[in-house]
């Protein structure tokens, strides 16, 4: 099979050996040929021995491979001993892939990267042209590629598009600031005339509703976020929100109310980190991140709510060190987060995107009615 593969331009990645994709708590779907390679193999049997379990298989018989704090494959020297003593075409496929994105349209292969791979942060290494021959060889293999419906692509829960529609909309989204248009956009358009409606000017009434829907589900994700591993203080959170009161996140050492932390987030990001998450942006929607299983609305909520997530965690993240401005290592950790938990890697906002839809949707409604 002949690919053709579409780079985003200066985008850059070689693998640093830093272990931090290893280290994140995904869970990594295996091959039979895998397992049945390794399950009774020695590498396999010590990780077995030092954590109890490796591999697992659910009830249709799929196998995935348990993470323990990081994979058990990972050695002391933050290398992947299966890479290392067999090579990187043993490894699992989507372990040969990471960190990039493969998705096929009738424009071509379109290749992206996940920003919590430390090399694709920083835009350090080759070109990704350059890794062209690797993709290839890693596809040959049976590497993963998301294959496009290019005549039915929903938009919305009941309402599709065409490739070329959506091409044209895609066109329009070229800046972050244009998320709230695309927002309603996709909430709005007729079927198969995205780029129709939002050429057509009949948005700017709702522009501000969203605008403003689009900071609460900046909170509401955040909050989530910030009560995975603390459930019982969701509740104290949200009414704290909704009352305008202290926001108390002692892990923090933040009092303020969220517009405090909103104005205290304004004036600690600098610009090149705004710089950093347009260069996010770019990314998702050069890789079709859109166009992932779900609809086009969903997939907004990404571009939504993600700089919204990364300013106010990289903001916190400050507050707590005593610093004034965000610094690199702030806003490092604060993208890592969102990657692992939001982004192209993430599970959170998938659960969160279809009620957040949902919302948008039925205040639009309610808004027409009024």
């Amino acid at each position: 099979m002949t690919l053709s593969f579409r780079f985003p331009p200066q985008e850059n990645y070689d693998c640093l050996q830093c272990g931090k994709c290893c280290s994140a708590p995904w869970t990594i779907p295996l091959e039979t040929e895998f397992v049945d390679r390794f399950k009774d193999h020695p590498v396999s049997l010590r990780v077995i021995e030092e954590h109890g379990s490796l591999f697992q298989q659910s009830d249709t018989g799929d196998w995935t491979l348990q993470h323990h704090n990081g994979c058990g494959f990972l050695g002391s020297a933050k290398k992947c001993t299966i890479h290392s003593q067999f090579g990187a075409e043993s490894k699992p496929r989507v372990c040969q892939l990471y960190p990039f994105t493969l998705t096929d349209t009738p424009d071509g292969v379109f290749v992206g990267t996940s920003f919590y791979c430390t090399s694709v942060e920083q835009n350090s290494g080759r070109p990704l042209s350059q890794h062209q021959p690797w993709l290839e060889a890693i596809v040959a293999r049976g590497g993963r590629v998301y294959k496009v419906d290019e005549h039915n692509l929903c938009a919305r829960p009941h309402v599709n598009t065409e490739w070329s529609d959506y091409l044209a909309f895609e066109a329009r989204l070229a800046r972050p600031q244009d998320v709230d248009r695309a927002l309603l956009t996709c909430a709005l358009a007729p079927e198969g005339r995205l780029e129709e409606h939002w050429r057509s000017g009949h948005l700017a009434a709702d522009l501000k509703l969203v605008e403003t829907l689009i900071e609460s589900a900046g909170f509401a994700v955040l909050k989530r976020f910030l009560s995975e591993e603390r459930p019982e203080c969701l509740e104290r959170i949200e009414t704290a929100y909704l009352e305008g009161k202290p926001l108390a996140l002692e892990e923090f050492n933040w009092t303020g109310s969220w517009a405090d932390l909103q104005k205290f987030q304004q004036q600690a990001v600098g610009r090149p980190f705004h710089q950093q998450m347009v260069r996010w942006h770019a990314m998702q929607v050069h890789r079709k991140a859109l166009l992932a299983p779900g609809c086009i609305l969903d997939q907004l909520w990404t571009l939504a709510v993600v700089p919204i997530f990364v300013f106010t965690l990289a903001a916190l993240y400050t507050w707590k060190r005593g610093h004034s401005e965000v610094r690199k290592q702030e806003f490092g950790s604060a993208l890592e987060q969102a990657e692992l938990y939001l982004g192209s890697n993430g599970l959170l906002l998938s659960r969160l995107a279809p009620s957040l839809s949902r919302h948008l949707l039925e205040t639009l409604v309610e808004q027409t009615k009024g």
